[in-house]
């Protein structure tokens, strides 16, 4: 008796020029749906979280403005702070520089601080970028020292929200923490 062995067939989907297996092209199209829903999903169904204090305290750093004047943090402090790095060329800064002014302007009656930490080379650099915004708030250039307390933000635009003694609240990176802010404003006033 023989053996039993299956018939050989000349046939290989992987031979065929040109042509895409269905399987293949399937997995592709829910891979970039899985990456698409990914990104989307947080702007879509926004969690409503607790604040949580993260209680690092932050308050010892000091930077130059765009006239070389040095200023430390706990002469300029408020009730409440928004330290924000970003840089004149992130897309995603300066869309938000709008925003970061709106806040501002809204809350800086009740002591609310803006600090924006300039990621630029020089002093020259800073002033280019203060001078296309003319940000009604302090404007600082990155040094070892801030980077050094802030632990080098890993992407900006990044947000650091600190009370008035200096500890950090809050942080975030990427999108604008408004409704973060408005709430914490409401916690300070009562």
């Amino acid at each position: 008796m023989m053996p039993f062995s299956p018939k050989k067939t000349s046939f290989s989907p992987s031979k065929r020029r040109g042509s895409v297996s269905f399987p293949n092209s399937l997995l592709t199209i829910g891979l970039i749906f899985l990456f698409i829903l990914i990104a989307v999903y947080p702007r879509l169904f926004p969690k409503e979280e607790e604040f949580i204090p993260l209680n690092q305290k932050m308050d010892y750093f000091s930077g130059i403005d765009v006239h070389g004047n040095e200023h430390w943090f706990h002469d300029i402090k408020g009730k409440l702070n928004l330290v924000v790095f970003g840089a004149s060329w992130c897309s995603v800064c300066v869309s938000s520089m709008n925003e970061v002014e709106s806040i501002y302007q809204k809350y800086s009656n009740k002591d609310f601080k803006v600090i924006y930490i300039a990621i630029e080379k020089s002093i020259e650099g800073m002033g280019k970028f203060e001078k296309r915004f003319s940000p009604s708030y302090l404007m600082l250039l990155q040094n070892e020292d801030i980077l050094k307390h802030f632990n080098t933000p890993s992407a900006i635009p990044s947000y650091f929200i600190l009370d008035s003694s200096g500890v950090l609240l809050y942080k975030s990176v990427g999108y604008f923490p408004k409704t973060e802010i408005k709430s914490l404003m409401k916690k300070m006033e009562k």
